[in-house]
């Protein structure tokens, strides 16, 4: 679609998977989640985690958007169910991972 209205872009869309970048980190940066203690997560305050991420590059004019702050990651310095849950135990408990 966005071709079509002449912009370029690739991404991890369809067959095209020329992107190379963190789908988790710019998800974060653009604001649609935060970092989780385990690292390999991006959770939402409304979905926790939300399954697949896929990141675009295009030359589409957009509206930026901020990192946010749902308190999350402090949320996990206290509660630490995953790092007692984890089989192999190697989400740390310490409280800065």
């Amino acid at each position: 679609f966005l071709r079509y209205l002449g912009y370029q872009l690739i991404g991890t869309i369809g067959n095209d998977a020329r992107y190379v970048g963190s789908e988790g980190g710019a998800a974060i940066m653009a604001g649609l989640g935060e970092a989780s203690r385990q690292k390999l997560y991006t959770l939402t305050p409304e979905y926790g985690a939300p399954g697949r991420l896929y990141g675009v590059l295009t030359d589409l004019p957009l509206e930026p958007t901020h990192p946010i702050d749902a308190g999350i990651y402090r949320f996990c310095h206290s509660c630490q169910k995953c790092a007692d849950h984890c089989p192999p135990q190697v989400i740390s408990k310490e409280k800065e991972p």
